[in-house]
């Protein structure tokens, strides 16, 4: 017995789309330096390999060598006093637009853009009903690249929010590309054909797979890494249901068309979850 996949509507995608070169960053000790000093770092600037760091008393930055990537945060914290959170999602959302616009210009995709709360549970006694705090705002910022969404871990921002629409961390992962050319895009009809032979699924002999969502982008790499093309690619989201365990929510990849680092692929060669 095989496993049963159901998809939805496929939607229409281009037949060509632009091949996108990553653009190597000209990172140096001044410019990581005066990055830090935009988030109030005053700190000495280390190579540390992948990362130039910038480690202060009240916060850090993290920038990647091979891309036009950082992040930053806030060091430690007081945990024995809690301010709850209280900001509106709009706001939170401008707050973090506000904050990727001042180091440089990303395509926000705004349409997908997403704020979450974190929480923290607390009881007063042991008996007691725990009462959620929020602690956080977390604003979800996705990018498009030539006017598909940017797929993968290595294109994408976060800001988190804190007490008085402080920023208490954020990442921006992103690389400036140049158009090298088009590539004709493999048919979704036959993508969807060989999605069972995706990884996800070896070994599975019974149980479902609903694929709630398809959509043609361009994959980004880790921002640790260099990386000559992005790929065009196929992105399945959905839930796994398999007898005996829960509900399993994936984010699965796959090639939509050749480019000049790749080798020919007759399977899918997914990464899951991103």
């Amino acid at each position: 017995m095989s496993i049963e996949i159901s998809f939805p509507d496929l939607p229409t995608v281009p037949d060509v789309v632009t091949l996108q070169a990553p653009v190597f960053p000209e990172w140096e000790v001044d410019i990581v330096a005066e990055l830090a000093r935009a988030h109030e770092i005053d700190a000495e600037v280390v190579d540390a390999g992948p990362w130039f760091v910038a480690r202060g008393e009240r916060a850090a930055l993290e920038v990647y060598q091979a891309t036009h990537s950082f992040r930053f945060g806030l060091v430690g914290g007081d945990s024995e006093s809690i301010e709850p959170v209280d900001v509106d999602d709009g706001t939170a959302v401008e707050v973090a637009l506000d904050w990727v616009r001042r180091f440089g210009d990303l395509p926000v995709r705004r349409e997908g853009i997403t704020v979450t709360s974190e929480e923290l549970l607390i009881s007063e006694a042991p008996d007691t009903e725990p009462v959620a705090i929020v602690t956080g705002r977390q604003v979800n910022l996705p990018l498009e690249i030539d006017g598909l969404p940017a797929l993968g871990p290595g294109a994408k921002a976060q800001v988190t929010l804190g007490a008085g629409l402080a920023i208490t961390s954020a990442y921006r992962f992103w690389r400036e590309t140049k158009t090298a050319g088009e590539r004709r895009i493999e048919p979704l009809e036959a993508v969807a054909e060989r999605f069972r032979e995706a990884r996800l699924f070896e070994g599975l002999r019974s149980g479902s797979a609903e694929v709630t969502g398809i959509r043609l982008g361009h994959y980004s790499d880790p921002p640790t890494e260099v990386q000559r093309h992005l790929r065009p690619a196929y992105e399945f989201t959905g839930v796994l249901r398999v007898e005996g365990a829960e509900p399993y929510e994936f984010i699965q990849y796959a090639p939509a068309a050749a480019v000049p680092a790749d080798k020919p692929r007759r399977r899918l060669l997914l990464r899951p979850n991103g």
